[in-house]
């Protein structure tokens, strides 16, 4: 009966994990590159390289329950089951190396409540998946060592090849499953393992992976890289196109990203849950070295990967790539909470004392994560597209270097079917791919506007269509006598053509502006750098139009809309601009007092 109970009640509260999980996902797309990943599955297409094709083919699958629902919010469900799952998988790992249940329960939760594990389990990423296969390899490899069937080894093969079509981190399991033999029992270690593994696992990986080619040569609507030869494949999952980000960090440039780390390993439970992860990865260096040192070789194989890809711009965004290193911290902390229990035994034999104190780290560090986290009432990204799209006319061409915007515009267009007729260029894809110069050619063509392979000259070939951009566009300023700053955007008056009246700006900028913006007041939107970049996408955007009116002659009505840009955040654009205005009036005490703020002010 009481295995029974224990049962009962670690499913029960995997699915209190995924009530929370569905209770504060956003309600559609969210930042970085949800939408783009939630077109690729809508359309059975091909995302980003390295591609994840057992994510899309899982998450499309998965699409058509309840099919009433906004699609991406269906995805974000599927982001919250796999990830309840993966604590249920987790907890079951724990008591394979012999931790107590109740241990067990308590870090399996911190892992649930950890900043990143519960970002993935709520939004529409792939890096769930990888975790669940991690997990579910770890699982069935130490079940494979208790039993010693030979059935459990072939399972890690095929396991493997599915789960390496999630993320390439998943491929961290290999070493981790390699050192686990090595330190326990490399007898088992042999040639014709190695081999069979080896020769199972490519099986696996190809079929998964043929998914990109068959899929490539039915040009889906999102279909990155068109990897439908061998040349192409080759270069898509080798990520050749951004061969300029492998093997270019500098050493500052690691010292920084080493900080960063420490401060992210620290973030994600905590520093009481951190103390528990080093009294554990103490006590299993001195009792279980398997663990241990597999364990290590994860996060510094981690920590080297990351490193070895990417440069100072890409170190904000490394939280997102580190779950295999938080899944065995997690079980470092099992170990840490296993030890507090015993020695907390030692002096109160009453178990609800005990349960109360297990229940302490994962209880903190859910309500240190819950506000932060709680994105049931995020609609920034929702709000942000239908501002911009709202105010661009008909047969316009738009031009984006937002991963977010051009995201979110494929959603609108290709899932929504909205605004489908307009030309939505990504600048820096249009610039540096050929595919998808291609793929634009094949669009303007279909819509009636004359394509060129330079933005420059589509602009020109179209002499009748309104241009904008997401703020400045420092090509397109190159063909422009003028830019009108309208709303979230900017229109480019091209030479040659007819002036637009600061009038007419104003009177729309007035009208565009009369929109709520309330929602930008959550300084929780500040803790995340994509949420962060949106919010000041909207101060330059009010500075824009203050600066434009007040160089046209509205000045106290510019000088109203600068304010408003520091209503939302104190920002040295406005501050600065504020400075100059009051300046160029004369009124040198208000203009010093702006230089002040702006010379004190830390961004």
């Amino acid at each position: 009966m009481k295995v029974l109970y224990r049962q009962v009640l670690i499913f029960a509260l995997t699915l209190v994990v995924f009530a929370i999980y569905v209770a504060t996902m956003p309600p559609s797309i969210h930042t970085g590159d949800n939408g783009e990943i939630a077109t690729a599955v809508y359309t059975w297409g091909i995302a980003h390289p390295t591609g994840f094709p057992i994510y899309t083919i899982l998450a499309k699958i998965f699409s058509y329950i309840l099919p009433w629902l906004d699609f991406a919010f269906r995805l974000n469900i599927f982001s919250a089951l796999i990830g309840a799952v993966t604590i249920l998988i987790f907890f079951f790992i724990l008591k394979k190396i012999e931790l107590s249940y109740l241990a067990s329960v308590a870090a399996s939760l911190s892992l649930a409540f950890a900043y990143t594990f519960w970002t993935h389990a709520e939004t529409i990423q792939p890096y769930g998946l990888t975790g669940f296969f991690f997990a579910l390899v770890i699982l069935v490899f130490l079940h494979w060592l208790k039993t010693r069937k030979e059935i459990y080894f072939y399972l890690l093969p095929i396991l493997s090849g599915l789960g390496a079509g999630t993320h390439i981190t998943f491929l961290l399991v290999l070493p981790f499953m390699f050192i686990f033999l090595f330190v326990k029992d490399r007898k088992l270690i042999t040639l014709r393992r190695l081999f069979l593994f080896v020769f199972i696992f490519l099986i696996s990986f190809a079929v998964i992976y043929s998914y990109i080619p068959f899929r490539a040569n039915k040009f889906p609507a999102v279909n990155w890289g068109y990897a439908s030869t061998k040349e192409s494949f080759i270069n898509y999952i080798t990520q050749r196109e951004y061969a300029e980000k492998i093997g270019t960090r500098s050493f500052g440039s690691w010292i920084s990203m080493l900080y960063e780390i420490g401060r992210l390993f620290i973030r994600e439970f905590a520093w009481f849950g951190s103390i528990g992860i080093l009294l554990g990865a103490v006590n299993a260096f001195r009792s279980n070295r398997p663990i241990f040192y597999s364990g290590l070789v994860v996060i510094i194989f981690n920590i080297l990967l990351l490193g070895n890809y990417g440069n100072d711009n890409n170190i904000v965004l490394l939280w997102r790539y580190f779950l295999p290193s938080y899944i065995i911290m997690a079980g470092f902390l099992g170990i840490g909470i296993n030890i507090f229990l015993n020695f907390f035994w030692g002096y109160k034999k009453d178990t609800g004392w005990k349960i109360l104190f297990a229940f302490i780290i994962p209880g903190l560090i859910f309500v240190s994560r819950f506000n932060d986290l709680n994105n049931h009432n995020n609609f920034l990204v929702q709000t942000t597209m239908n501002n911009i799209l709202r105010i661009i006319p008909p047969k316009s061409i738009f031009v984006l270097s937002s991963d977010t915007f051009l995201g979110a515009a494929q959603y609108e267009q290709i899932v929504l079917k909205k605004r489908t007729d307009l030309i939505i260029i990504g600048e820096g894809l249009f610039d540096s791919r050929q595919w998808y110069r291609e793929e634009k050619k094949k669009e303007m063509e279909e819509k009636g506007f004359r394509y060129a392979d330079n933005i420059l000259d589509i602009v020109i070939n179209n002499q009748n269509t309104k241009i904008y951009s997401l703020l400045d566009s420092d090509s397109l300023k190159k063909i422009s006598n003028n830019i009108y700053p309208e709303g979230l955007i900017i229109e480019y008056g091209i030479k040659n053509r007819t002036l637009v009246d600061p009038v007419e700006i104003k009177k729309l900028n007035d009208q565009f502006w009369q929109c709520d913006l309330n929602f930008l007041q959550d300084k929780k939107l500040d803790k995340e750098v994509l949420n962060k970049e949106i919010v000041t996408l909207y101060t330059i955007a009010l500075n824009n139009v203050g600066v434009y009116l007040a160089n046209n002659g509205f000045i106290q009505e510019g000088i109203s809309y600068i304010e408003k840009s520091l209503d939302i955040r104190e920002n040295k654009i406005a501050l600065y601009a504020l400075a100059d205005v009051y300046g160029a009036l004369g009124e040198k005490e208000e203009s010093w007092r702006y230089k002040e703020r702006f010379d004190t002010l830390k961004e």
